[in-house]
């Protein structure tokens, strides 16, 4: 069960939701070693967090939330064997209908649980961090994506807590790319740019964030942006709007 605390002086504003247990899947068999999953909103809006399994894996056990500003989702079990993607929906609403959307990374369930994730995609757009834990030779490999668009800076940061911080290189998208987005790939809500499409033959997200997966690295599967982890038992923290203090996985 979801309970909540704060952090001591300095963080004594942001909320912390700690999440338990982990579900599982008769075609899935896990190894006994699990990395966790934090998501932190650093936000000052609303994001509501979609971690969508890829074929094969299991949905991880977590309680589906819109995360108010500085609010925290912690300890989420992701056993080794496990690949998925993970990106945030911003500017949502509920209609009179009870119909749940929102304007960037929304899944298409019409409700705040996303059965799935959408088949994956997000639309019209969001940046994505991808997983695929325990591969080849038990390393993890994880990247920020830009193939699905822009909508919100985003850090993924790993930290061994079994060996006191011994951690892998973290990978992010941290630029305000709704800004500098080209006119015929803005996504517009409340007279406003809140996120940008992916185009095929524009090169201005993977210029802004050259270490991200653009959308023609898609097929060439490109090494250069994905990052690897060989440490069991590790955190990796993915942040929306990170700040400077963002980038220690501590904090």
């Amino acid at each position: 069960m979801a309970t909540t605390t704060t952090r001591a002086a300095c963080r004594a504003l942001f909320t912390f939701l700690v999440v338990l247990g982990v579900s599982a899947s008769d075609d899935f068999a896990p190894s006994p070693d699990v990395d966790t999953l934090d998501i932190k909103n650093n936000c000052s809006y609303r994001v509501a967090p979609v971690i969508a399994p890829r074929q094969g894996s299991p949905p991880l056990s977590f309680t589906p939330v819109e995360l108010k500003g500085y609010e925290y989702l912690l300890g989420i079990p992701m056993p080794h064997g496990w690949s998925g993607r993970i990106w945030g929906r911003t500017d949502c609403s509920t209609d009179g209908n009870g119909k749940f959307t929102c304007a960037t990374g929304d899944c298409g369930s019409g409700r705040l649980e996303c059965d799935g994730g959408g088949g994956g995609r997000p639309a019209p757009a969001a940046t994505v961090a991808e997983f695929a834990l325990g591969g080849k030779g038990g390393t993890d490999t994880y990247d920020i994506s830009l193939a699905d668009g822009y909508n919100l800076p985003m850090l993924m940061a790993p930290y061994d807590t079994s060996h006191g911080g011994g951690q892998c290189a973290p990978t992010q998208c941290v630029v305000d790319l709704n800004s500098a987005c080209p006119a015929d790939q803005q996504v517009n809500a409340s007279g406003r740019v809140v996120a940008c499409r992916p185009s095929e033959n524009s090169g201005s997200l993977k210029n802004a964030c050259p270490t991200a997966k653009s959308y023609a690295d898609v097929d060439a599967a490109s090494a250069s942006t994905s990052f690897s982890c060989a440490v069991v038992n590790t955190t990796y923290t993915v942040t929306f709007c990170p700040d400077n203090s963002e980038f220690d996985p501590k904090y």
